[in-house]
């Protein structure tokens, strides 16, 4: 049951339950690049999404860069995209 608190093994469960889900919207974005006809960039999407996945916690991927906005798969980087 859930006590408000945040333990340790629980986000770190979550944090790989959030990595696997971008990986896989991420592989469908680069899917749908190659394939769909609709006027969105989809590849932009993807590398969003695979830079999400990466995410670990301390910051871009390698914890030496600039923290993602832990709200949103879609944040950006700054000075990215």
């Amino acid at each position: 049951m859930y006590d408000g608190t945040a333990r340790a093994d629980l986000v770190a469960r979550v944090s790989v339950y959030i990595g696997i889900a971008s990986l896989t919207w991420g592989c469908w974005a680069m899917y749908q690049m190659l394939n769909s006809s609709i006027p969105f960039d989809f590849g932009k999407y993807a590398d969003i999404l695979f830079l999400w996945a990466r995410h670990d916690g301390r910051g871009a991927g390698d914890g030496t860069g600039p923290a993602l906005d832990v709200r949103s798969p879609l944040a950006v980087r700054q000075g990215g995209f």
